[in-house]
């Protein structure tokens, strides 16, 4: 045999290793791929606790009728989640049992605002819900403006001090 006959049958192995080398490198890469692409995916679930606050102003009395001003901040739950703005009216003496409380709350969403007539009685020992919420209610980060108009009849509007309150879950 001739040398340059066996330098081009060992070129023509060297080529063929190399084309199977890189034959073998593509399968399996795209083995490695498929199995990348097809493996499942992870799902992040969180639980955020529901939470509200609420921040007042001293309330502005007009003749027989009040104006509290208020920013509250809420996140209720997602499925059975709910809250409520509370208006108690703190009181410095004795009034007659007739006496009642006139409202009407103005809050922006996702409050549902709420307007009415309660006994005074009522204001002043349990408290009237002003506003509510329901499921996945969420305010602005830095709060959601409100108020609420209070007129006392058969009561001085000003021998009452009104507050709220929120609650959540």
């Amino acid at each position: 045999m001739d040398v340059r006959t066996e330098l081009g049958a060992y070129t023509y192995s060297v080529s063929l290793c190399r084309l199977f080398s890189a034959f073998a490198w593509l399968l399996l890469s795209a083995a490695a791929l498929h199995s990348q692409s097809s493996r499942p995916s992870t799902v992040l679930a969180l639980t955020v606790a529901p939470e509200c606050s609420i921040e007042s102003q001293p309330a502005s009395a007009f003749d027989s009728a009040q104006v509290l001003t208020f920013r509250y901040k809420i996140r209720t739950a997602a499925t059975d989640g709910q809250g409520r703005i509370v208006l108690r009216l703190a009181s410095s003496g004795d009034y007659p049992g007739e006496a009642k409380v006139e409202f009407q709350t103005q809050a922006g969403s996702p409050a549902t605002p709420l307007a009415n007539s309660r006994s005074l009685a009522e204001a002043v020992q349990t408290g009237i819900v002003i506003a509510t919420f329901g499921p996945q209610a969420s305010s602005a980060k830095q709060g959601t403006p409100g108020s609420v108009h209070i007129r006392v009849v058969g009561v001085p509007a000003g021998s009452l001090q009104p507050s709220v309150s929120i609650s959540c879950r």
